[in-house]
């Protein structure tokens, strides 16, 4: 058996008295160094290229091409509105989002195919988007469901001078349907035709029929945190809006819509998701618009403004919509009068159709206009 001399000290594997463990040290710091730099630059690559493919699926080419974005005088306030189009002589299509809130203009990338046969018009409403980012929370007091059917009405005057047509075709999602019902029955002599999809009727009968959809569909995926919210809230009426609201926030989540966006790791995709992500604004006008206005969502009865309509009526409906269910949607369209009007199914299909199949549901838009006699 071998040993050390009890005279010979241990040393170190690192000793801090001989020059090596400087040199390592600093070897070290250098190779982090590296690294970091290294990082840096390919995170600057990928947002370079991804802006730079981003510009390129986003450009429009053509003499007649539109694409316009700017601050729009609007309801005595700036309002920031989007046109863009291959051709500016196409139907205009005016779309009022849902929400309220949520700005769809940052989800333009998904709407492309959209821009071959309209003239697509995306609006920050009052309180959302660009427009909450010019204004905050000064505009406050103005946040109603009738003065902002009012801007929408202003702004449909205005895109029919600065385009030069007669009429558009207004298409209003959910809450866009909303804002959108009221406007053709104040004004029908300014649109060719009124599409609803995601259509509000009556939301508390919506959230009485959609509690029990909602959670039948989180027990058959098995999404035990909704199961378990859903459960300790019982069937409604509740007397607390923030109960109604979280029926709603579940059986959006839920959504059985199926996906046919951009991949999401294509890299014009990527830019967009930076774009929106950093602009603080988008999140902050859903907060403030859905902490005025879900009253106003919430206590909502449609056919209460009156089921007449002077244009021809398209309504697109996903069969699986737990926000605002089929049934109540037809028995709506069943009641209106209207000089023409079709009612189109979108099997399998959620609430969420619109953004999540912008595609398919191009086809079926296109196809039920020209049903009712709109050219498309």
């Amino acid at each position: 058996m071998t040993g050390c001399s009890p005279t010979m000290a241990l040393k170190p594997m690192f000793d801090p008295s001989t020059k090596s463990a400087p040199r390592l040290l600093r070897l070290s710091l250098t190779a982090i160094g590296w690294i970091f730099a290294a990082g840096i630059i390919a995170v600057a690559v990928i947002l370079f290229y991804s802006r730079h493919q981003y510009l390129i699926a986003m450009d429009i080419g053509g003499p007649n091409a539109i694409n316009e974005s700017a601050y729009v005088q609007i309801g005595g306030i700036e309002q920031w509105v989007q046109i863009r189009g291959q051709n500016r002589n196409n139907p205009i299509l005016l779309w009022l989002n849902g929400g309220p809130g949520f700005s769809t203009i940052g989800q333009t990338l998904s709407f492309r195919g959209w821009e071959e046969d309209f003239t697509l018009v995306m609006w920050d409403q009052r309180g959302e988007g660009k427009t909450f980012k010019r204004h905050g929370e000064a505009i406050a007091d103005t946040m109603t469901v009738d003065r902002m059917a009012s801007d929408g009405i202003e702004l449909t005057e205005y895109l029919l001078s600065h385009l030069n047509q007669n009429r558009l075709i207004v298409m209003g999602h959910s809450w866009g349907s909303m804002l959108a019902v009221r406007m053709v029955q104040r004004r029908p002599d300014l649109f060719a035709a009124y599409v609803g999809t995601g259509q509000v009727v009556h939301i508390g009968r919506s959230v009485e029929l959609g509690y029990s959809m909602a959670l039948e569909r989180a027990q058959a995926l098995g999404a035990l945190n909704a199961v378990a919210e859903l459960a300790a809230l019982g069937p409604p009426p509740y007397a607390d809006r923030a109960q109604g609201f979280a029926t709603i926030r579940w059986a959006n989540e839920l959504d059985p819509s199926v996906e046919d966006r951009p991949q999401p790791f294509s890299w014009p995709f990527v830019w967009a998701l930076i774009r929106q992500a950093a602009d603080g604004s988008f999140w902050d006008g859903v907060n403030f618009s859905q902490r005025l206005l879900m009253d106003a969502v919430l206590n909502e009865d449609i056919a209460a403004q009156g089921s007449v309509f002077d244009v021809p009526v398209v309504i697109l409906h996903g069969s699986g919509d737990m926000v605002t269910p089929l049934i109540l949607a037809k028995e709506y369209f069943e009641k209106m009068e209207a000089p023409a009007k079709v009612f189109t199914v979108l099997d399998g299909q959620g609430h969420l159709a619109l953004l999540k199949s912008p595609d398919r549901f191009l086809t079926k838009l296109k196809q039920s206009l020209s049903e009712a006699g709109v050219r498309p």
